[in-house]
């Protein structure tokens, strides 16, 4: 039988976050806490990585092995971030913080396919390096206050 955690933790710990049920679901391979622990230092990880993309961008349009970034022709004034390797997790966390944190016009994305780990990121901003920043930070700064106690309860 799948164990199933309810990790109301983050609503009692965050006020601030998005509403909803948070729940784990594992299959006994790991404790529900070890799983968490190690899911939230993949997120961290992904998150900085994410981050990282645009330290070296200038101007746009922009283009590298990791990221395109180019004005969008079907929203004025819109960005597009393609993330050549990204995933659902990650977009939707920029998404969703995004939203909650930063007094933005729109931000979205999409997959571009299914079948490819190829993102769009679509934002209307006059600064996105600033506000991409300030979002992962913001993600990180979660992160690194929840690990410490989770690390107390990985191993129930």
């Amino acid at each position: 039988n799948s164990l199933i955690c309810f990790l109301n933790i983050f609503r009692d710990l965050y006020n601030n976050l998005p509403q909803g049920i948070y729940y784990l679901e594992v299959n006994n391979k790991y404790p529900c806490g070890k799983l968490l622990y190690k899911s939230l230092k993949i997120f961290k990880k992904q998150i900085n990585e994410f981050n990282n993309l645009f330290t070296n961008i200038n101007n746009i349009p922009y283009q590298d092995n990791n990221v395109e970034i180019y004005f969008s022709e079907n929203l004025q004034d819109a960005i597009d971030i393609n993330i050549l390797n990204g995933n659902h997790t990650i977009c939707n966390l920029i998404q969703t913080y995004g939203n909650f944190l930063l007094d933005l016009d729109f931000i979205g994305y999409k997959a571009d396919h299914p079948l490819n780990n190829k993102f769009i990121i679509r934002l209307i901003s006059n600064d996105f390096k600033d506000n991409i920043n300030y979002i992962c930070n913001y993600i990180i700064s979660i992160i690194d206050d929840l690990i410490p106690q989770v690390e107390q309860i990985r191993y129930l």
